[in-house]
Parts: C-alpha cells; structure tokens; sequence
C-alpha cells in the first residue's frame, strides 16, 4: 500500500569505523574549545549508546585526516588556516631557554595536514573517537 508521512531513518551510524586505525569517529565536531574543554566534551560524549568517547591522537588524526571524504563534516575552508584545527590529546611542553614556558597540544589542520602545537588555552575544532573493540566490528 501508499504510506503517507515523514520520512523515517531505518538506521545510520552517526559514527564511522577506521578499521585499519582501530578507531570509530563522530560524524560531527562536538565544537570548538580550548584543549580542556575538549577533553571534557569528549569523555561526557554520548553516542549511540557508547560512553568512552575521547580526544583522538595525532597519528589517529592524520588517519581521519586521509579518510575526511569518507567521515565528513571537517573544516578543510577558512580565511586563517587555524580555523582548520583539530585537537589531539598528545601533549609537549614547551620550554624557552630552557625554563617551561607553557603547556602545549599537537593539532593536526585539516586545511593542509600539517602539524603544530598550541597552548591549551587556545580554541580549535573537536572530533571524538573511540577505540574499536571486536564486540563493535561486528
């Protein structure tokens, strides 16, 4: 028969699996923070059920970067480039002649892939991730 109405979502993940990094990611930046709030938005992330979102690393952020036509929704276009920025949870101290100056984050820009670090009280853009468990792959 004719069905009238709206038009109902069977079932789409609002994450993609990155087998070969061994991470799921969110399909949509959870926003833009400073390096804490980051953190933060990530460990109280709820999707699809599952409660241990966190920051990706570096190395999982160029394997996202590799895979952003697949996952989607990054920025890759902006005036600054900075604004192509994405948080990891790897961390470097930064020392200036040799006294700690401040704590820093790598980021990983979208925009051309390349790498820098920021202090944390910086904002950039927010992707959580997961570690792919067999019980998700299946």
């Amino acid at each position: 028969g004719v069905v009238y109405g709206d038009v109902v979502k069977v079932f789409e993940k609002d994450w993609v699996e990155l087998k070969d990094a061994g991470i799921a990611v969110q399909k949509e930046d959870a926003g833009r923070a400073s390096w804490s709030q980051a953190r933060n938005m990530c460990e109280s992330s709820r999707v699809e059920g599952f409660s241990d979102w966190r920051l990706p690393t570096v190395v999982e952020l160029k394997a996202m970067h590799r895979n952003m036509d697949l996952i989607g929704g990054f920025k890759t276009h902006a005036v600054e480039p900075s604004y192509c920025g994405y948080w990891s949870s790897d961390y470097d101290e930064t020392y200036w002649n040799g006294v700690k100056y401040v704590d820093c984050y790598w980021v990983v820009n979208f925009l051309g892939d390349n790498t820098y670090t920021a202090a944390e009280s910086n904002d950039f853009w927010v992707r959580c991730v997961r570690t792919l468990t067999p019980a998700t792959e299946e």
